[in-house]
């Protein structure tokens, strides 16, 4: 047995590159192509509805670039303005639209085609930090076979693509650092930086072990160009960041408080309550970083490297020092966003992928050097892929967090609601997922509202009211509402006249 590892071990290594990423990309698209036809369902669907609202909105309004749209609308003429991050996946996936027309497709295979950049960026980030030919495709590998990786790679969320611009971006940069003179290259790799943080603006932490290398290269070798190259990519980075969130915040403080409210643009405060601490940790920690982050199968090899990079004193290493500050710039970020690192917030963690990789390509390599383990490290290996899809595919078959009225039934409920109009719904705890699938623009409640409330749409312009009854209700406002009929669980009124 021992000697067909080896066998099969040297054929791996005498793959060429390309070989190896068509290989891994043909699994990337087979494994997904049954999940690719579903719309927004699974893990945090408000925030994929969101994403998918604004493709859908640049399809069928011909929304500019920078001015995306929500469904959540309040005033008559409301267009529906909002902005959170660089918007480049939902525009290009709504000119797809464009091309076909409506269809889950597009959505997902947009994120999926952006699922196999972020790959060929892990490889180049590895490739960076030094690591051999097959040692950096092993990182792609385990970055590849994280159940977070899986599930972003055709979920349409910025998080993950952000993360492939910034490996990107650094694998650019990190020659002309240790160079001490700009080029081509590291001005791109400086965009790719910045346009991360455009995508997702928590990368900004991250600008901490990026400086450790230029103050370590300017140490071994003072040199002014180091120091304007580091001048230069920072100022790109935050002016351009500075930009967009003016914009943001411009188009935020114009926007009625319902769309508003949906909006994050700054830290959220750490909770005070220590039970709540301990249940987010235990969230954060036992189910997603160990459950979604360290592929179950792949754990046995990355207690392993965890164990041996203490045991070698690698933290206290050049690059070992790069990876301290990176979990320096986690820790500072988490405790900014800790209470979303609960129940629903596993992509949260985004940013420690790379590190989860590189301790478990660490692993592997120390493993190597023990012939008595080869067998039981073998068959881990090819236990990941199918604990990777294990742990995932329930999201996508079982868990949808969608009503199935929604899902199949949605023409028969939107049927029944004027063209055109404003529609209030009550019962959507993710508030924009009920309005995406009815294909409608209004406001959402996750259980009802006043009569006050109720008289102030009215005169706003809206004409009906759309009921989930396991979670809303409209106790007190009967005589505000004339049924006029119901789809499973979802019933629909009229809103009364003056």
């Amino acid at each position: 047995m021992s000697l067909q590892i080896r066998k099969f071990q040297q054929r791996i290594r005498q793959l060429s590159t390309g070989q190896f990423f068509v290989l891994l990309f043909v699994f990337q698209v087979l494994l997904h192509a049954p999940f690719l036809d579903l719309p927004p369902v699974g893990q945090h669907t408000w925030r994929q509805v969101d994403a998918a609202s604004s493709a859908r909105n640049y399809f069928e309004e011909g929304s500019s670039f920078f001015y995306p749209t929500s469904d959540l609308r309040v005033e008559r003429d409301d267009q529906g303005e909002i902005y959170k991050e660089f918007p480049l996946l939902y525009w290009v996936t709504g000119q797809s639209y464009r091309l076909t027309g409506f269809h889950n497709y597009n959505l997902r295979t947009v994120q999926l085609l952006a699922s196999l950049f972020v790959l060929f960026a892990a490889f180049r980030f590895a490739k960076a930090m030094k690591l051999s030919e097959v040692d950096a495709r092993w990182f792609t590998f385990f970055f590849w076979s994280a159940p977070y990786s899986f599930y972003y790679s055709i979920t349409m969320l910025p998080n993950f693509v952000a993360l492939g611009c910034f490996l990107f971006g650094f694998s650019l940069i990190r020659p002309g650092i240790s160079q001490g003179k700009p080029s081509v290259n590291y001005l791109w790799g400086s965009l790719f930086i910045a346009l991360a943080v455009l995508f997702k603006a928590t990368w900004l932490f991250y600008g901490l072990p990026l400086a450790y290398l230029y103050f370590r290269e300017f140490r071994k070798k003072p040199n002014l160009s180091v120091l304007l190259m580091a001048l230069g990519t920072g100022c790109l980075v935050i002016g351009l960041f500075s930009i967009q969130y003016l914009h943001s915040l411009s188009l935020y403080e114009v926007a009625p408080w319902e769309r508003a409210h949906e909006t994050f643009l700054s830290t959220k405060e750490f909770p005070r309550d220590w039970g709540r601490v301990k249940a987010i940790l235990n969230q954060a920690i036992g189910t997603w970083f160990f459950g979604f982050y360290v592929n179950f199968a792949s754990l046995p090899i990355w207690l392993f490297g965890a164990w041996m990079a203490f045991k070698e004193k690698r933290p206290f290493t050049q690059d070992g020092f790069f990876w301290v500050l990176w979990i320096s710039s986690f820790l500072i970020y988490g405790s900014l966003f800790f209470v979303s690192f609960g129940p629903d917030g596993g992509y949260y963690l985004t940013s420690i992928l790379p590190l989860v990789a590189y301790i478990t390509t660490f692993g592997l390599m120390k493993l190597r050097e023990k012939s008595k383990f080869q067998l039981v490290t073998f068959v881990f290996i090819c236990l990941i892929p199918l604990t990777m899809v294990f742990r995932v595919q329930g999201r996508w078959t079982v868990n949808l967090q969608v009503p199935d009225e929604l899902l199949n039934h949605a023409e028969e409920i939107t049927a029944l609601l004027p063209e055109k109009k404003q529609v209030l719904v009550l019962g959507d705890d993710g508030v924009i997922i009920f309005l995406y699938y009815l294909h409608v623009k209004g406001v959402a409640y996750s259980h009802t509202v006043s009569m006050s409330e109720l008289q102030r749409y009215k005169k706003l312009g809206f004409k009906s009211l759309v009921l989930f009854e396991p979670m809303g209700t409209v106790d007190g406002l009967h005589s505000e509402l004339t049924f006029t009929g119901k789809v499973g669980r979802f019933h629909v009124y009229k809103i009364n006249e003056e």
